[in-house]
């Protein structure tokens, strides 16, 4: 990137609109938000997202826009996103729509939540049912994928078949831990959680996905 899009004066003018922030994960023990990448979604380098003034996601440049042109056509789109959430957010059934869509392309809705959502919008029109209906389903392949992935994992857990790769054991624990939750099999949570806690460590990587998943833990506990 550094000897491409980036030196480009097509993307000086673009990053002047714009606040740019690079971040670095170092694996330093103890370094301040080391595990950020992770935490928006990243999973290679580099990655590049867009953040609102809260640090939420709201949009993320792929990897055959990596040009000045597409970064600002990404830039548009996240502020389209934002526009869109706060129309939502006044009561606008359309832009509840759009909304309710873009977060499910951007895998931040279940499906069972995504159903809710547009379930509250009321009757869409064809284009909307064909739009709905495609992100649904991808939604559920998803899903689906997940599950069976769960399913095998939960089965050599009971066989004493555990990864000894440490990133591998805090995939499969990772893993476990959301299949778990979805068929509301606390225990197996508990199990799981303890497993990715143990792999995670103090690796700075993993500790918003080990508070992430103790929070899922007590919630789900809860209301038990």
């Amino acid at each position: 990137m550094e000897g491409g899009a980036l030196l480009t004066e097509e993307f000086k003018e673009f990053s002047e609109t714009v606040v740019p922030f690079l971040h670095i994960t170092t694996q330093i023990e103890g370094r301040k938000h080391d595990d950020l990448l992770g935490t928006v979604g990243g999973r290679g380098f580099p990655s590049f997202f867009f953040l609102d003034a809260k640090g939420e996601v709201v949009g993320q440049v792929q990897g055959s826009d990596r040009t000045a042109e597409g970064f600002a056509e990404s830039a548009k789109q996240a502020q389209e996103f934002i526009d869109v959430r706060n129309k939502a957010a006044a009561g606008d059934k359309g832009a509840k729509f759009k909304y309710a869509l873009a977060r499910a392309g951007m895998g931040k809705l279940t499906v069972e939540e995504f159903k809710k959502e547009i379930k509250g919008v009321g009757k869409l029109s064809d284009a909307d049912q064909a739009a709905y209906n495609g992100a649904l389903a991808d939604l559920m392949v998803d899903e689906i994928q997940a599950t069976a992935v769960g399913e095998r994992f939960a089965k050599m857990l009971s066989e004493g078949l555990v990864p000894v790769d440490n990133m591998k054991q805090v995939n499969f624990y990772w893993a476990l831990f959301g299949y778990a939750e979805h068929v509301k099999d606390v225990a197996l949570m508990g199990k799981a959680f303890t497993g990715l806690q143990t792999a995670a460590g103090d690796d700075p990587r993993f500790v918003r996905a080990v508070q992430n998943a103790e929070q899922r833990l007590a919630k789900a506990n809860e209301t038990q």
